[in-house]
């Protein structure tokens, strides 16, 4: 017969830093050190590992088959590339597809997991930028731990707002060269801002007329005033009936 751990015990035997950022869809966590810690993420539901340090990789993890392993390495104290951060959310996608839960982690689980969580809710929620960075602090205090991480969160926004971000997709991940593929991004967000210059400036125009239209107007009564003085007798005889009619 099989023994099988308590819960309790399960849950003790946990990652650090370990949270749910979204239920059963991802979870942040420090770098598992042990086989417990990883049996502890199969049982509580984590299908799927993503790795963000290649100076901490989960021991045995290649060898445990419960889990899908896939390593996205990011230097400790930086900012993922657009690349990497696009390569994680579309990795999430596919799980979700599946209904299998992601559990990603970097050294200490704050400030390269953080960026990916926080992206995470950018682009699955909706969120903005501000509030997922907010959102992930008040959770798990001191996540994104540099300035360069919190503008990655910003830039993935612009980039997940193109109209043709799901082809720039493709070309980033298939492109070999990483800094032609961001070329490529940079020019479609310059097309895209010139686009929505476009049509601000145009409302700015239209706008202009109508006040323009307005003051025209004004103009023309206010000469037409200045010619023809205000008479209150005027009005007077107009609501007044000639003598021949009374």
């Amino acid at each position: 017969m099989e023994v099988r751990d308590p819960p309790e015990a399960k849950e003790k035997e946990g990652p650090r830093n370990f949270s749910w950022i979204v239920p059963d869809e991802l979870a942040a966590m420090a770098c598992p050190d042990t086989r417990d810690h990883l049996k502890t993420l199969s049982y509580r539901g984590v299908c799927h590992l993503v790795s963000l340090s290649e100076e901490c990789i989960p021991d045995g993890i290649e060898r445990y088959e419960p889990l899908n392993w896939i390593l996205i390495p990011v230097e400790e104290y930086h900012a993922p590339t657009m690349r990497q951060v696009i390569k994680f959310i579309e990795f999430c996608v596919n799980c979700r597809q599946k209904g299998e839960a992601v559990g990603v982690h970097c050294r200490s689980g704050r400030g390269r997991t953080g960026v990916m969580a926080a992206c995470y809710l950018v682009y699955f929620l909706g969120m903005t930028p501000e509030r997922a960075i907010t959102t992930l602090r008040l959770a798990r205090p001191g996540s994104l731990e540099t300035y360069r991480q919190e503008r990655t969160v910003y830039e993935f926004r612009d980039v997940s707002r193109l109209e043709n971000y799901d082809l720039l997709v493709l070309s980033l991940l298939e492109e070999p060269n990483e800094e032609l593929a961001m070329l490529r991004v940079e020019e479609e967000k310059e097309k895209e801002k010139k686009l929505h210059l476009n049509y601000f400036q145009l409302e700015q125009i239209k706008k202009d007329m109508r006040v323009l239209d307005y003051n025209n107007v004004y103009t023309f009564l206010e000469i037409l005033r200045s010619y023809i003085p205000f008479n209150p007798d005027l009005l007077q005889r107009r609501y007044t009936q000639p003598a021949w009619m009374m």
